[in-house]
């Protein structure tokens, strides 16, 4: 072997295609980048908004109910339905008469 002998060769191929992956990774990201400079449309902060309100008045209700039962429970009372009216079961449906009879 003398001085300048080439040794190896590598293979372009795997070093080019994580180059193409590597450049794709980055044009989504700033793709990504614009879209969160760009911010949300005034229709989606606004569905946004509600959505958060609905999820704010589920947790109130539920505390409610929470802090309700919570006293009925210290205080041994019964636990009324909504309205403030005790539960009653309503009466079951009469049977449906027979065909031809």
């Amino acid at each position: 072997m003398t001085a300048g002998t080439r040794l190896a060769t590598l293979d372009p191929q795997p070093f080019q295609e994580a180059l193409a992956a590597a450049e794709a990774s980055v044009m989504l990201a700033q793709a990504e980048l614009a879209k969160l400079r760009s911010g949300l449309r005034p229709q989606e902060i606004t569905q946004a908004r509600e959505a958060m309100n609905q999820a704010l008045a589920v947790v109130r209700e539920a505390q409610r109910s929470f802090e309700r039962q919570s006293s009925l429970l210290a205080s041994g009372g019964e636990q009324p339905a909504r309205g403030g009216r005790r539960a009653r079961r309503a009466p079951a449906p009469a049977p449906a008469p027979a065909k031809g009879a």
